[in-house]
């Protein structure tokens, strides 16, 4: 026999340690590759449909005219985007992080 059974469970456990890690970095560079894109078709709409903000000099201040109008959505969708996207990279950064940092441990 070539390996005694702790040499092969040891085998194992270091492939399936390295599968995992393998499928971590897949997840991290799919999500990366999405928060890209998202980014990039963000900027694209951004450019495509400059916004178009009618402002109501009726009210005091030019300021609560501009939240008040119709075309706001965009801005506020376009914020909402980003906020979710800075989180997703955060979370991302942190666990790639976390992950060197137990690779160097071992």
């Amino acid at each position: 026999m070539k390996y005694t059974d702790k040499e092969s469970l040891g085998e194992i456990l270091k492939r399936s340690e390295t599968v995992s890690r393998r499928r971590k970095m897949r997840t991290y560079k799919n999500v990366a590759s999405m928060s890209a894109v998202l980014f990039a078709g963000l900027a694209a709409l951004i450019t495509v449909f400059p916004p178009q903000v009618s402002v109501s000099y009726s009210s005091e201040t030019l300021y609560g005219a501009f939240l008040l109008s119709r075309e706001a959505g965009g801005y506020v969708l376009a914020g909402v985007v980003a906020f979710v996207l800075g989180i997703i990279v955060t979370v991302c950064t942190y666990k790639y992080k976390k992950l060197k940092k137990t690779e160097e441990e071992r």
